[in-house]
């Protein structure tokens, strides 16, 4: 007897088989982006702890002369510290 005879023909329309296959690819694709997105991220904050590493060797500095550009000044008061605590 031969094999092919019993076989069915698919429920679903041929387009709908190419487009759920294409639709995979865009789905692998996205995630491709999203992981190379992600690594960039992560690369840029490695080369930014590397820097702020070197600038702390060479000035003893943890803040990175953009950072200093991008802070506005503040007042010597409002950066010290005081121990005293008022009671109440």
């Amino acid at each position: 007897m031969n094999r092919s005879a019993y076989k069915v023909r698919s429920a679903t329309p041929e387009w709908m088989d190419s487009a759920s296959g294409a639709l995979v690819w865009v789905l692998f694709a996205a995630a491709g982006l999203l992981l190379i997105w992600f690594i960039a991220v992560l690369n840029g904050i490695t080369e930014r702890g590397e820097q702020r590493r070197i600038q702390q060797r060479t000035t003893g500095s943890l803040i990175l002369a953009d950072e200093k550009r991008a802070q506005p000044e503040r007042g010597a008061a409002v950066l010290t510290a005081s121990t005293e605590v008022p009671l109440r």
